[in-house]
């Protein structure tokens, strides 16, 4: 998708996590934990957003999250 932003939500902090073994470049990384937190960022950014993890387990309850206050979100899966 033209324009779409790409959230990683593996976790970060921890030593040699898959986020840091392996990810998209140009990716932005917001742990699967805080992308509640993140909402009130994304709605004022107003694009579409691809979210993938591990599985696609957390990416996807994290699109019904986003879809649920009116952001434009996919599932990227793993």
């Amino acid at each position: 998708m033209n324009g779409a932003i790409v959230i990683d939500l593996r976790p970060h902090l921890r030593p040699r996590t898959a986020y840091q073994n392996e990810h998209v470049a140009n990716t932005i990384n917001i742990p699967f934990e805080q992308i509640q937190n993140a909402i009130p960022v994304l709605l004022q950014i107003k694009r579409i957003y691809i979210l993938v993890c591990e599985t696609g387990a957390a990416s996807s309850i994290a699109v019904n999250m986003l879809r649920a206050v009116g952001i434009e979100a996919y599932n990227g899966g793993s």
